[in-house]
């Protein structure tokens, strides 16, 4: 008796393995030939509309694991009237969300290039260790949120020098939820050790940590991007920032504000801020001659006087606004920098 209820107990294990595994097998190959076609028909769609997209047939990839979509070769270039730019990538991982097609996650490590009609014949080039992106999009392939990811992070000119590299750089833009009919997207972001080819002393040229917390004001029109920026900034356009955080030292700044363009398309900004590392700030502008011994010493003691200790971190802390207007940076009542000029193509 004891033996045949075990051998019917076996025999209903291997049955339900044997049954579970074709489940599996089912619904993986649901999702990844879903996801494939997907992917085929969002292609098409783009290439309707004037895109001319170049890619080796999408392979299926993972079982047993999750399935993936491979897509090697790709190229994509965008129709004239949005500017276009062609960017070409090394092979594309595309992984579907569980039981979710309008959610996908994409790797996309390795080399990207753009090139552009207003920029060098040779391309622009992004090297990355590690990209992951997660998109959303509605039932009609339109994007509804997108995050991606950067580590080890390095943009290269045409000529192979580096412009600005990062360890880490994640940045989020999506549809806004906001009840306000005017905000059309909202952005955040943050990054850890961005390092830059330019030198803006006093500053460092690595930025140890920023972050940022946005919303867009006014629709940017699809189309060259010098027309699109003009007739947003033309139309009330701005850039609502609800939370910046900057620690270029000797500087760190946490604060508000909102940014804009003039007639000349050059950025005007207004916030408010909280600032420590002045002291330091100020004594590396005198060791660089940008201020002599009695202004650095007389601008010390006025902020000293108007600062506080953080309650963060104990160092003085000084609120003061800040203001970007005709190309130069003010903190305060001081006139801190000129910005490098803007040219929109």
């Amino acid at each position: 008796m004891f033996k045949s209820t075990s051998k019917s107990l076996i025999t209903l294990i291997i049955a339900v393995l044997i049954i579970g595994s074709l489940g599996y097998g089912a619904l993986w190959a649901s999702l990844a030939i879903g996801v494939r076609a997907l992917s085929t028909e969002w292609v098409e769609a783009q290439r309707k509309a004037g895109w001319a997209i170049f890619m080796q047939e999408p392979r299926l990839n993972g079982f047993p694991r999750w399935p993936e979509v491979i897509i090697e070769n790709l190229s994509v270039t965008a129709p004239l009237k949005n500017g276009g730019w062609t960017w070409v990538a090394s092979p594309l991982t595309v992984t579907p969300s569980a039981l979710d097609l309008t959610r996908v996650q994409i790797k996309a490590s390795g080399q990207h290039r753009l090139t552009s009609p207003v920029l060098p014949t040779a391309p622009w080039v992004l090297n990355t260790v590690n990209t992951e992106m997660v998109l959303d999009v509605d039932t009609a392939g339109r994007l509804q949120r997108g995050d991606i990811l950067f580590q080890d992070a390095e943009f290269l000119d045409p000529k192979g020098l580096p412009i600005v590299g990062a360890d880490r750089l994640a940045l989020s833009l999506g549809l806004s939820e906001n009840n306000n009919a005017d905000i059309t997207m909202a952005f955040s972001g943050s990054g850890r050790d961005i390092r830059m080819a330019i030198n803006a002393p006093p500053f460092a040229r690595t930025i140890k940590a920023a972050q940022f917390e946005a919303d867009l004001v006014g629709n940017i029109q699809p189309g060259r991007l010098q027309g699109a920026i003009e007739a947003w900034r033309t139309n009330g356009g701005a850039l609502e920032v609800r939370r910046v955080f900057l620690d270029w030292p000797p500087l760190t700044i946490a604060g508000d504000g909102t940014l804009a363009l003039d007639e000349n398309l050059q950025p005007i900004a207004a916030f408010s801020t909280r600032i420590t590392g002045f002291g330091e700030t100020l004594t590396a502008m005198q060791q660089q001659g940008m201020l002599d011994r009695n202004q650095a010493a007389s601008a010390l003691m006025v902020l000293n006087l108007l600062s506080s200790n953080s309650s963060n971190s104990g160092r003085a802390e000084i609120s003061l606004p800040l203001s970007v207007q005709d190309q130069r940076l003010s903190i305060g009542p001081f006139d801190m920098m000129t910005l490098p000029r803007l040219t929109w193509q």
